[in-house]
């Protein structure tokens, strides 16, 4: 993912944002400067729709949300590499010729596996990474059965990271930005600036989905083995939690899942399509989800968005619980992905309410499908636009 710098007047000092060998003056224009992009996601992760950017939670720079996968040719019929979507922060200051994140490096020798940054090499004392993509997974995931009829929906993991600032002089002295100053605010004088003190953005794995036979239970709605980050009720991680194991697929998984389309970020959340094959690649066809998520931290979030049974109204009853009778979880959950047969194209959306974002209004996301219909997904309504007045004189 490139980021480019077109500030300047003259298209002559048009340049690429991030490099190494760069100066203070030409910056990556600099003789023997080596372009760098923002991020590199996996060789076998094709960038093929475009990002979508919001703000930064922080207010410090911006997230750049995307997904990967290419459906292009012959060899993409049976492809099923995995596919990401990411929320990668953009957070140096534009004078800053060495912000950019590197490459994503996943250390799957501890548990859970951590994506680790190419340009971020700082480990604390106990030899782990400081800064790293924060991790989002499924927490629970299958078919439910409402009046409607029924349908696979998706819950994603609630993880927060950590989005901290740290000032450059206040950085660990073997960090690779310690110390070090730009001219931030264009005044011609150097300072110290902020830096993100661990996470660098987000990501998920899209996993597929299970596959509908007896052996899954015909894809009941299931979910992980969840444990507490910490045994210690005084600790602030015993109320997060985690699976302590996946969600369950004895009977296997629809595989190649993978976004070609553009984000969306709407209301502060994080929309794509995702599809992937069902069946053999002759005699199969296609099955999409819409995926929405909090565009801050790729996760569940805390509000519901989909009228995921039916009633014509976004509310805690949308919500699920875990199937698995007795068992200690984080439910009620919040359910964010919503599954349908064929090749969904991006949505068309329509305001149900007055259009002014008041509480309880619904919007409707229409999507054409490779099945010949048009399939809606009512919402909660967008709260936030352009305000628009008349000056009088």
């Amino acid at each position: 993912m490139w980021k480019f710098d077109l500030s300047s007047s003259d298209p002559a000092q048009w340049q690429v944002a991030f490099c190494d060998g760069g100066d203070s003056t030409d910056h990556c224009l600099a003789a023997g400067a080596i372009p760098k992009p923002l991020f590199a996601a996996g060789s076998h992760q094709a960038i093929t729709g475009a990002p979508d950017v919001m703000r930064h939670q922080s207010h410090t720079g911006y997230m750049v949300i995307f997904g990967t996968g290419k459906y292009l040719g012959m060899a993409d019929l049976g492809n099923v590499d995995t596919q990401s979507v990411y929320g990668i922060w953009d957070w140096a200051p534009d004078a800053f010729d060495t912000g950019y994140l590197g490459a994503r490096i996943d250390n799957t020798t501890v548990t859970p596996p951590v994506a680790e940054l190419s340009n971020w090499t700082l480990t604390d004392v106990g030899g782990n990474m400081v800064n790293t993509l924060l991790r989002q997974e499924i927490w629970c995931e299958g078919n439910l059965t409402f009046a409607w009829g029924t349908g696979y929906f998706r819950v994603p993991s609630n993880y927060k990271g950590n989005w901290d600032l740290v000032q450059s002089n206040h950085l660990p002295p073997a960090h690779h930005v310690f110390n070090q100053q730009v001219d931030v605010d264009g005044d011609g004088n150097d300072e110290y600036f902020s830096v993100p003190e661990a996470n660098l953005g987000w990501y998920f794995d899209l996993p597929g989905r299970l596959t509908d036979n007896a052996a899954n239970n015909h894809a009941a709605f299931v979910c992980c083995d969840f444990e507490r980050k910490s045994t210690d009720p005084n600790s602030d991680l015993y109320k997060q939690w985690q699976c302590q194991s996946p969600v369950p697929d004895p009977g296997g998984r629809d595989l190649g899942e993978r976004v070609t389309d553009d984000t969306i970020i709407r209301n502060n959340n994080a929309i794509t399509v995702s599809f992937m094959r069902e069946g053999n690649k002759c005699s199969g066809g296609l099955f999409s989800f819409l995926n929405e998520r909090d565009a801050h931290t790729g996760g569940m979030g805390t509000k519901e968005v989909l009228d995921v049974n039916g009633d014509r109204a976004i509310t805690p009853d949308d919500n699920q619980t875990d199937p698995a009778p007795g068992s200690e979880n984080p439910g009620p959950f919040i359910v964010r992905d919503t599954g349908n047969s064929g090749h969904l194209s991006n949505p068309v959306i329509t305001n149900n309410g007055d259009g002014q974002g008041n509480p309880g209004d619904t919007e409707t996301k229409h999507m054409s499908s490779s099945t010949g219909k048009i399939i809606p997904v009512q919402e909660s309504a967008e709260t936030e636009g352009f305000y628009f007045w008349k000056e009088v004189k």
